[in-house]
């Protein structure tokens, strides 16, 4: 039977019942509220879901606010292999990040963190699907991810993994150089329009990303660059580096950016944010590098799914070694939902009970993919928040000391904020 890739949004209630879990309740619909505002110390994270690609954007407690990834990708040409975009594809998604960062940001336009985990187009944008070219009095590049949100938003500081001297042992491997000489022209021309900073990456840094506002706000908010470059940031203060210095094999393929995706740990007080972009692959010596990163990997309370919890990611050691109470998911496409990846992220063969078990937030989990698993009688099914069928915004925010959390689904289909489902959890 072929299903569109549209006509699952007026099904998710049948599709909860197919597989034995109600509907939401009320307590959880809360008969479609707005998202609540930001206040002031509170720590709030804003997965972005536009069906094309991945974004981020945090607002610290004293108002501080960073956008982590802003996608390009040219999602609109996989035909059945796609998920809805959202809320339409009159706009690209660096447009629609841009408006939606207007909506939520207590600073209306200006950005204090502008970060890129890697250059892939899903998550900065890049040549391949663009709106054109800007040409500025240093150079030009292609109107896509991060340069369409410019033109919306002012940034005031930018961390990059290998820039401002863009010296990086990948810069001429095709695809990722592409995108990376983009960010490169943007970087320069925010630089001379708005006097953006830009830094390099420091691993294992606590200081290099933090209030920007008033730091008094932020009693027991920090953030670590934990993963960078291949290498992770040990507790001790040590480094290790999981290529051993031999990085022949990444500079054949452009997937192999991916193990270079920086990654961060988000702490307020009891609570903690682990996200690091599309880390996974292959090692120089044929081992995952989640495998070899995990005995460095604190827990968290909340993780996002690494390179979008595509086949091969995510593997047992690693998913224990985080162990969070949330996995968010940043689809945008079939293949993301990956039903072993799933199996590994809420399996209870890594829970004590059922309630440890984790709950899990794809930004979307598609028809084609639940139908899968209904067939295959998946017993992690019934983690997967039933607000996700639709596709929307995820939303945790933590109250000040972090004890608790609470997870918003934001109906991505309309520009609204209308909330379709809402959780809150102990820390």
């Amino acid at each position: 039977m072929e299903i569109s890739r549209r006509n699952f949004v007026g099904g998710a209630l049948g599709f909860a019942a197919l597989v034995g879990r109600a509907a939401p309740s009320a307590t959880e619909n809360e008969a479609r509220q707005t998202l609540p505002k930001w206040q002031p110390g509170e720590f709030q994270i804003h997965f972005i879901h536009t069906g094309v690609g991945e974004s981020q954007f945090l607002i610290f407690p004293d108002g501080t606010t960073m956008m982590l990834d802003c996608p390009g990708n040219p999602a609109v040409n996989l035909g059945r292999a796609g998920v809805p975009i959202l809320p339409s594809a009159k706009l690209h998604a660096g447009e629609w990040v841009a408006k939606y960062v207007q909506r939520v940001n207590p600073n209306k336009t200006d950005v204090d963190y502008l970060a890129l985990s890697h250059f892939h187009q899903d998550h900065g944008g890049g040549v391949s699907y663009h709106k054109g070219v800007t040409k500025w009095k240093g150079g030009e590049y292609y109107r896509s991810g991060f340069a369409l949100a410019a033109e919306q938003l002012k940034f005031r500081k930018a961390i990059d993994r290998t820039g401002p001297t863009f010296d990086d042992f990948m810069k001429d491997c095709s695809a990722p150089g592409a995108t990376m000489k983009n960010m490169e022209q943007l970087y320069r021309h925010l630089m001379d329009r708005d006097g953006l900073v830009l830094e390099k990456f420091r691993l294992g840094a606590t200081d290099q990303i933090g209030p920007l506002r008033d730091a008094s706000a932020c009693t027991g908010f920090s953030v670590l660059n934990i993963l960078g470059n291949g290498m992770v940031a040990k507790p001790d203060g040590g480094t290790v580096d999981l290529f051993n210095g031999n990085y022949d094999n990444l500079k054949k393929t452009q997937w192999f950016e991916n193990p270079l995706s920086v990654g961060y740990v988000f702490r307020y007080g009891a609570f903690s944010y682990g996200t690091f972009g599309d880390f996974n692959a292959r090692a120089s010596d044929g081992k995952l590098v989640e495998k070899k990163a995990a005995p460095y990997m604190p827990h968290v309370t909340v993780a996002k799914m690494n390179h979008h919890g595509c086949p091969g990611s995510h593997p047992k050691v690693w998913v224990s070694a985080l162990s969070p109470k949330v996995w968010v998911g940043a689809i945008w496409h079939q293949g993301h939902a990956d039903p072993y990846t799933f199996e590994k992220l809420g399996g209870s063969q890594l829970a004590a009970t059922e309630t440890d078990l984790p709950l899990l937030c794809p930004t979307v989990y598609p028809s084609e993919r639940r139908i899968a698993a209904i067939l295959q009688k998946a017993p992690w099914l019934p983690r997967v928040v039933p607000a996700s069928f639709a596709g929307g915004h995820v939303v945790v925010t933590v109250p000040p000391g972090g004890k608790s959390f609470t997870v918003r689904y934001v109906d991505a289909g309309d520009t609204k904020m209308s909330v379709a489902f809402e959780r809150t959890l102990t820390a």
